[in-house]
Formats: structure tokens, sequence, C-alpha cells
């Protein structure tokens, strides 16, 4: 069966239409996501903060079949060491805010990551020497900053520090 051509130009607008607001509508229901994950983690680590101050043991809690696929942190991506060291290296920057490191790695290497994912990784880095931290800031130590030497296949962008 043929359609006039003004027909068909028609219904292939209304369903590029439709497909740009269900695009909309996909992106709206992300961002609601973020949120809602954002808060639950805030209500855990408030959760947590209470229970050590009042001394009270919290059971541990029962996870989902999502939690375990979203906490494992995915073979074949780098540590998060050298993610943050690639970052900073790539933007030609001492430091970078822990938010800014956080979603610089989902959006490259580990979309399902979270901030508790992360951000706990790049405090104990700090913590043992291996990233400095100045605020919210996090960056290579003094003396670690020209010890930086490309990992993998060159060009990959992939550092570490020695």
């Amino acid at each position: 069966m043929s359609y006039p051509e003004d027909m068909k130009r028609f219904e292939l607008k209304d369903v590029q239409y439709e497909k740009a607001q269900e695009i909309e509508r996909l992106a709206q229901l992300d961002a609601e996501r973020t949120q809602v994950e954002q808060r639950i983690n805030e209500l855990a680590i408030t959760e947590r903060t209470l229970a050590r101050l009042l001394s009270v043991e919290l059971p541990e809690p029962m996870p989902t079949s999502s939690d375990a696929s979203k906490r494992k942190k995915p073979d074949g991506i780098p540590t998060i060491y050298v993610m943050a060291v690639t970052l900073l290296r790539e933007r030609g920057v001492h430091w970078l805010e822990g938010q800014e490191i956080v979603h610089a790695i989902r959006e490259r290497w580990w979309p399902t990551a979270d901030n508790n994912d992360i951000s706990p990784t790049l405090w104990r880095l700090f913590k043992t020497g291996r990233l400095a931290k100045q605020g919210t800031k996090y960056g290579l130590p003094p003396g670690a900053r020209g010890a930086v030497k490309e990992l993998g296949e060159p060009g990959s962008g992939v550092v570490s520090v020695q």
C-alpha cells in the first residue's frame, strides 16, 4: 500500500515528536532517580552516624540484586586511584572537587557508581598519602606531581603515580 508523500512526512514527524517526548521523559526520570538515590545515601549516612553516637548496632541490610550489581566495580576498569590520577592529568589541574571526580568516573568508566562507591576510596587514598586533600578537593601529593607516567597503550590517557 502506498501513502501520499505529505502523509508519510506527517506520520514521521509524529513519531519523531513522540520519540523526543519519551527521551525527555526518560531524562527527567533519570534526574529524579539520581535525587532519590542521593537522598537514600544521605539518610543511610545519617542513620549510621546516629547509631554510632547512640551506641546502637544497626542490623545488616539485606542486599538486593540491584545493590549487588551496582556496588561491584565492573571488571576491566582501572582502580579508582588510577581513574582519579588520569582525570587530574588530563585536565591539567592540581586539584579536583571530590564530586567532580565522582561525576567524571560515572560518565567515563562506571555509569552505575554512586557517591558511596567512590568517595570513601578517595578518602582512604588521602589517609594513606596516595592523594592529597585540600578542603573538598583531591590532588596528587606534592612529591608525586612530577612522577606521573602513562599506563596501558600509548595515548590511552590512563596514568599512574610512581
